[in-house]
């Protein structure tokens, strides 16, 4: 509870039971049965994998349980970006409507940096580029929890949630991309106790 004043989340985490229960599950999405994008020139690669399970149940019977679950996901994506880069002509020093600018030869590699216009020309020394950078992204996201009840009143618990990740952000050139690569891990241990109907104290 704090360092946002928009909103707080509570999430409550599954815990095991004397009974074993797991599931597992597998979602599949590509390229196959999708519509091509309106600035796409071709329809873009584009895979998206998204799988994982659960177990829980008791390591002592009425008395201590766990659970887990882990989620895995893999997803390459063509994305396609309109930018504006110079022209032929301006890369030569031609601008419409002006004398012939000498361009310094210095100055010729960062011009190579933009990209050649494939798109329209729109008369004023730029033209469009429309170009596909693949968005690549990995995530492993595993949480596993433990609750041992001290007493009827009085249950102790700990949860690890481990989340690391990585993605290929595309920008306005196929050339230039952003990499975020993001990890996480967090360790809570609480306990919850009834003192009475009206009185519950967890301490975190």
């Amino acid at each position: 509870y704090g360092r946002s004043s928009d909103g707080v989340f509570v999430a409550a985490t599954k815990s095991g039971s004397n009974q074993l229960h797991g599931s597992i599950f597998n979602f599949l999405r590509n390229d196959t049965l999708d519509a091509r994008n309106f600035f796409d020139k071709d329809k873009p690669e584009f895979r998206r994998n998204q799988f994982g399970a659960t177990v829980g149940g008791a390591i002592i019977k009425n008395r201590t349980f766990f659970f887990g679950s882990y989620e895995g996901l893999r997803e390459f994506k063509g994305i396609s970006r309109v930018s504006i880069v110079p022209d032929d002509q301006a890369r030569l020093g031609v601008l419409p409507g002006q004398s012939v600018i000498k361009v310094d030869s210095r100055s010729q590699p960062l011009i190579n940096l933009f990209p050649r216009a494939n798109g329209n020309n729109l008369g004023d020394g730029t033209a469009e580029f429309t170009g596909t950078t693949n968005r690549v992204a990995r995530n492993d996201f595993f949480t596993i929890r433990f609750d041992h009840n001290l007493s009827k009143s009085d249950v102790l618990t700990a949860r690890y949630l481990f989340d690391d990740s990585d993605q290929v952000l595309p920008r306005n050139f196929p050339e230039f991309f952003n990499q975020a690569a993001n990890r996480k891990q967090t360790f809570t241990i609480s306990e919850r106790k009834i003192f009475s109907p009206n009185v519950v104290n967890e301490l975190r």
